[in-house]
């Protein structure tokens, strides 16, 4: 049976959302900090956090009332990480709540099977004007298996085998569209992207992760991909039919639920739900017709 629901995430909060802030100012003193790949605001992380549990609680029990697995697909920039591992980290703790004899509280493994990876194409889109640099480039996969938070979660994802204990067959394991570790497809083959650009680059992205996720059934693994605002709209649309593209959004946080229907079509059954947010939470909500707006100065619906 093919996989029959996908899940998306956009990040959480920007710290450069809240330039006014002291904690921006802070963040930005930092020289470890690079403002053109900002992590998540204190804020960001919260929800991103309450995403976690509310996710345990409404997408991964099973009718037998144990847990689905995980398998995550997310940008490899460091505000899509964080919002993973920050979900990963909440659901972990609302599991520990539930049933304290799971994991002892000093435990820092994570109580379900998953699967990290990183995928180069649910890349920041920067709009069309602005030329890809060396700058713009989030960190490498050598440098974010190294990365004393984000390593000990994620998989090689460039490497199509490895090595398995126990005389098991090896793990066959993601292959990204783009190499996260050079990054050549932004700076030597598309140093500027159209939106029909994304949308190309979305909709390679997506048939590739619904090809590996083709064995896996909805009622054992939950499949979630953490973007951005404009990777989750397109990599949404990317599967619906053309007219239901209508009307996509992406707030911050927000989590959005795709249906495989009877007709196999994809229907867009949660449409970025932020309702387990805080209510003095900014959601940022953003589409396509801001940017025709603000950048292009063309309405348009």
């Amino acid at each position: 049976m093919p996989i029959r629901k996908i899940y998306f995430v956009r990040h959480g909060e920007r710290i450069d959302f809240i330039k006014t802030s002291d904690e921006f100012k802070e963040w930005l003193n930092d020289p470890k900090n690079n403002i053109h790949n900002p992590s998540l605001s204190k804020r960001g992380f919260k929800s991103a956090h309450d995403l976690g549990h509310y996710v345990e609680k409404q997408f991964l029990k099973k009718k037998d009332n144990s847990h689905k697995s995980l398998k995550i697909f997310s940008s490899p920039y460091r505000r899509c990480l964080e919002t993973a591992i920050s979900m990963m980290e909440g659901i972990k703790q609302e599991i520990m709540h539930k049933d304290e004899h799971v994991l002892s509280k000093t435990d820092t493994s994570f109580p379900l099977p998953y699967d990290f990876y990183i995928e180069g194409g649910l890349s920041e889109w920067f709009g069309e004007e602005k030329t890809w640099s060396t700058e713009l480039l989030p960190h490498r996969l050598e440098e974010l298996l190294q990365h004393e938070h984000f390593g000990q979660y994620l998989f090689h994802s460039y490497t199509q085998l490895v090595p398995s204990n126990d005389n098991q067959p090896p793990k066959v394991l993601y292959k990204s569209t783009i190499c996260p570790s050079s990054f050549d497809f932004f700076i030597k083959e598309n140093p500027k992207e159209t939106v029909e650009d994304l949308e190309k680059r979305a909709k390679i992205a997506l048939d590739n992760i619904l090809d590996f996720c083709k064995e896996d059934d909805s009622e054992d693994v939950f499949v979630v991909i953490v973007s951005h605002a404009a990777g989750v709209i397109k990599g949404i649309e990317a599967l619906l039919p053309e007219e239901k593209k209508k009307d996509v959004k992406a707030g911050t946080c927000g989590i959005s639920e795709l249906t495989l229907n009877d007709n196999n079509e994809w229907e867009l059954t949660i449409n970025s739900d932020v309702s387990f947010q805080d209510n003095d939470n900014q959601f940022y909500y953003w589409v396509f017709a801001d940017y025709y707006r603000d950048v292009k100065g063309i309405e348009k619906i």
